[in-house]
């Protein structure tokens, strides 16, 4: 006599890409695959690139205050 259950497919679980408040999960998944020296690896990368960053931003900062002081010096001759 056959069985009267019936086959169910079975569904994988599709993991949330982000919480309900928003948080990137698949990011915090990868970080937490890596192995702690790959972690500081990539925390390392990120901090040079943000100093990187200031450093460019400082340099353009002075930009327009280096050319008055060149015109000031030009129409003084």
């Amino acid at each position: 006599m056959p069985s009267k259950r019936k086959r169910v497919a079975s569904k994988k679980e599709i993991p949330a890409t982000h919480s309900e408040d928003g948080v990137d999960l698949t990011l915090i998944r990868w970080m937490l695959s890596l192995t702690p020296a790959e972690r500081l690896q990539v925390l390392q990368r990120h901090i040079q690139s943000v100093e990187e960053v200031r450093a460019r931003n400082q340099d353009n900062a002075m930009l327009p205050v280096l050319r008055r002081t060149l015109e000031e010096r030009s129409k003084k001759k």
